[in-house]
């Protein structure tokens, strides 16, 4: 559970940082044009959380500031979580396929 709880600690900083340098270049892109794939990648990070709620408000004038500023760290957390899931899901498989050998 410690580690778990470390992981989460460690992941969100970091996920939220390169999700906002990603979309920043995604909307910026140098003078050269950015690839598809890093445009595919950028969408990729945002989608559980910003996305949905950039097309319900894409003004900002909607919903409130608070959810605003929670969206980025709670979209790192919803990745977090996700990973954890597929982690274990994994862990289970590798251990009914050891034992059944």
């Amino acid at each position: 559970m410690k580690t778990k709880a470390l992981f989460l600690i460690l992941f969100i900083p970091v996920h939220s940082l390169v999700t906002l340098l990603t979309l920043q270049r995604m909307f910026n892109p140098p003078p050269g044009g950015g690839s598809i794939l890093f445009k595919i990648f950028s969408v990729g990070l945002a989608s559980p959380v910003l996305l949905p709620l950039v097309m319900f408000d894409p003004d900002g004038d909607r919903l409130p500031k608070w959810l605003q500023v929670i969206s980025v760290p709670l979209n790192s957390l919803v990745w977090g979580l996700g990973l954890l899931i597929l982690i274990g899901i994994a862990k289970r498989f590798a251990g009914r396929r050891t034992r059944s050998k």
